[in-house]
């Protein structure tokens, strides 16, 4: 299981994502195809199972129709890449866990990582195709992650199974969430909602209330240096830095699943005086 696991998680990502893009472009119809099986949008053609494969499929087609040449979108490829880098961070933390920690444990942080993973990666995708964030969905994961605190705290009331790789549950997680959420809803308040909205309040309190201390000051850490670097980039391509966005959600979700793996270990490496080990 330390061998495999880790590897069922790593392609869980990418696949994942590839079907979630296909949804979220039927759904918001920003694509041709109705029917049950995928279909390019220039000719109509049912696409063939080697043409669907992820992270394979878009550069060995070079992003083009092999019939007619019309061009696929490539935010279905950056999709998938990004499946591929949240899971690979989870895949590592999951490795980690089995090598350190009882097998209830692991497979506990296991099950809770993947969960919220696709959660937030399905959220992630669907604001790279539409900048916006589903209402429903969202009100789910909101449930989901209030849950999850009530369970684990009386999981832990009762000593009920080994929870020590998993910080939910915990008092510090209310409290982080309701600081998150308020440090967000300064931000909106104070841009007058240019470039965040109250989505992503909603996906801050969610994320902080399962990562708890210190953990959420990691996440977020991640997510504004890796957002921030990425609009740079962004930005020198197009030519232009004012005006320039990009979705936000990603960047939350990949500061989540690095916290959730490494929390502890970049909040030392962050505050940390010299000689000293806060945590």
């Amino acid at each position: 299981m330390e061998v495999l696991l880790p590897i069922v998680i790593l392609l869980v990502g990418p696949v994942a994502a590839s079907y979630m893009a296909a949804y979220v472009m039927r759904d918001n119809k920003l694509t041709q195809a109705r029917e049950a099986r995928s279909q390019c949008d220039g000719c109509g053609r049912t696409l063939k199972w080697y043409e669907l494969v992820p992270l394979f499929s878009y550069p060995l087609l070079r992003g083009k129709c092999a019939t007619c040449g019309h061009k696929i979108d490539p935010r279905i490829w950056l999709a998938e890449l990004w499946g591929l880098v949240i899971f690979l961070v989870l895949a590592i933390g999951v490795n980690k866990m089995l090598a350190t920690v009882s097998g209830q444990e692991a497979i506990i942080y296991t099950a809770v990582g993947t969960f919220f993973c696709l959660v937030l990666l399905y959220l992630s995708v669907y604001d790279l195709f539409t900048f916006s964030i589903p209402t429903e969905m969202t009100r789910w994961a909101v449930g989901a992650a209030i849950l999850a605190n009530v369970l684990f705290a009386g999981l832990r009331a009762f000593n009920a199974a080994p929870l020590a790789a998993v910080h939910i549950g915990y008092p510090d997680n209310l409290l982080m969430a309701l600081i998150a959420g308020g440090f967000f809803w300064a931000i909106i308040r104070l841009t007058r909602q240019k470039g965040m909205g109250i989505g992503d309040v909603i996906l801050a309190v969610i994320i902080a209330s399962l990562l708890g201390w210190p953990a959420t000051v990691s996440a977020f850490y991640t997510m504004l240096i890796s957002a921030a670097v990425a609009g740079l980039l962004w930005a020198i391509f197009k030519g232009k830095l004012r005006g320039t966005i990009i979705p936000l959600v990603p960047f939350m979700t990949l500061g989540f699943v690095v916290a959730y793996v490494w929390g502890i270990e970049i909040f030392n490496l962050l505050f940390q005086w010299p000689g000293t080990n806060l945590f």
